[in-house]
């Protein structure tokens, strides 16, 4: 069976990423102004990818170019051969660095509008801790490590506005932000807000929530557990700097290192 589209109706980053997510066995054909180039994918992991003759890993970093055309993707159709060796969300990281190195500077921030009243203390939000592990000093680096993670993310992502490490009782354990916000308010506020969706989700049947994200005119705030644990990860990005593919990425990515930098 053979799903067929456009490029103007969804990019090609984020086909990408939903083909490697559902961990798809096929060939993803893309055809733009006579050129023709393929993607095959084996269980969610990019293995091969060709444009006209050429073929590999540096190809593929081209194909991530095309802004425009048609794509086919056709299930169980494996690839002759394999020229890619790298996981699919390294793949799509480094190629966004490429494609951040080629374009046009980025516009300025857009300015941002004055916080609600605080919340979190209305509703007795105290303040979160890590895990306990018996070891104070051990919690103390756990913690600088995922500021530091917190920082290279604030690094790799143009136009985020906002990282945080926040427990489920409503405040951060780790954050970074640029321009003038109060952290905690908005930590607080999320925090209830993912309360509420759960309780809606549980009445429902829906199954257990991903991520939760909100779009405004502005802004992506994107919400992602970190593991099994009761922290999440929160990101807030200028909308006019950064795709939804790439933030929705980067979220899983640095959610993954966070989560490893818990305490066990």
């Amino acid at each position: 069976m053979a799903v067929q589209g456009d490029l103007s109706e969804i990019s090609l980053i984020n086909l990408i990423q939903l083909n490697c997510q559902s961990e798809t066995t096929g060939r993803l054909t893309l055809t733009d102004q006579g050129r023709q180039a393929q993607v095959f994918f084996e269980s969610g992991e990019i293995v091969h990818a060709t444009l006209g003759q050429r073929s590999g890993q540096e190809v593929f970093y081209e194909i991530l170019e095309w802004c425009s055309g048609e794509f086919v993707l056709e299930a169980g159709i494996p690839a002759s051969t394999r020229t890619i060796h790298t996981s699919c969300s390294d793949l799509l990281l480094h190629g966004l660095h490429r494609l951040d190195e080629k374009g046009a500077p980025q516009p300025t921030t857009n300015s941002q509008q004055p916080l609600p009243e605080d919340v979190g203390k209305l509703f007795g939000l105290e303040k979160s801790t890590l895990p306990h592990s018996g070891d104070t000093r051990m919690e103390a680096t756990m913690a600088q490590n995922m500021q530091e993670i917190l920082t290279e993310l604030g690094k790799e992502v143009a136009g985020l506005l906002t990282a945080a490490v926040v427990g489920m009782d409503g405040l951060p354990i780790a954050d970074i932000s640029r321009g003038a916000v109060d952290v905690e308010q908005v930590s607080a506020q999320m925090t209830l807000l993912i309360k509420l969706v759960e309780t809606t989700t549980e009445k429902l049947g829906s199954g257990t929530v991903q991520d939760y994200l909100l779009t405004t005119d502005k802004a992506y705030l994107l919400l992602r557990f970190l593991g099994n644990t009761q922290y999440y990860l929160g990101i807030s990005a200028d909308r006019s700097q950064v795709n939804l593919g790439k933030i929705r990425l980067y979220s899983r990515v640095y959610a993954q290192k966070l989560a490893a930098a818990m305490p066990q």
